[in-house]
């Protein structure tokens, strides 16, 4: 039921940035839910959980009505701060604002309440990149412009709820 979902970026316009992003419009897209560019906002990559409070916080600094009610970090450890930045405006986890991470760093599950998570298949890639590096000594193709989609399944767990508000 949310509709006003923010996202936590990580400024640069990296490869894997740009491919999260688009992720989010796709999923937006999908559910009949307009992009809206005051919900987005970017951070550097090197200010981890501060950087994700800043972030949060100018996004909870909106009117009610118009601030998110769910907000998606870039990675787990914005996720973090954005959580902080949450129970800093007085707000609680999940029953006023959701939030979701990415990358599934051990300390989500440990994180207060625990972060949902979207977990990354990193045993996978990295078996999947030696394998490939080692097919480039052999055969020697060039892999630009290719890529292999992985399952990335979602850790549901309690920073999340359905929307309590429209």
């Amino acid at each position: 039921g949310h509709t006003r979902i923010g996202y936590v970026d990580v400024t640069g316009g990296s490869e894997i940035s740009v491919a999260r992003l688009n992720g989010h419009k796709t999923a937006l897209a999908e559910a009949n839910i307009p992009f809206r560019p005051e919900l987005y906002t970017a951070i550097p990559a090197d200010t981890h959980v501060y950087g994700g409070f800043q972030a949060a916080s100018n996004l909870l600094a909106l009117p009610v009505e118009e601030r998110p009610t769910a907000i998606l970090g870039f990675n787990d450890l914005f996720a973090l701060g954005i959580m902080h930045a949450v129970r800093a405006h007085g707000l609680r986890v999940p029953d006023d604002i959701s939030v979701i991470g990415c990358d599934d760093v051990p300390m989500a599950a440990y994180a207060y309440p625990p972060l949902t998570t979207v977990s990354l298949p990193k045993y996978r890639i990295g078996k999947l990149a030696v394998s490939t590096l080692l097919q480039m000594c052999i055969e020697a193709p060039d892999p630009m412009g290719t890529y292999t989609l992985m399952e990335s399944p979602r850790l549901i767990r309690e920073s999340t709820a359905p929307c309590s508000k429209g």
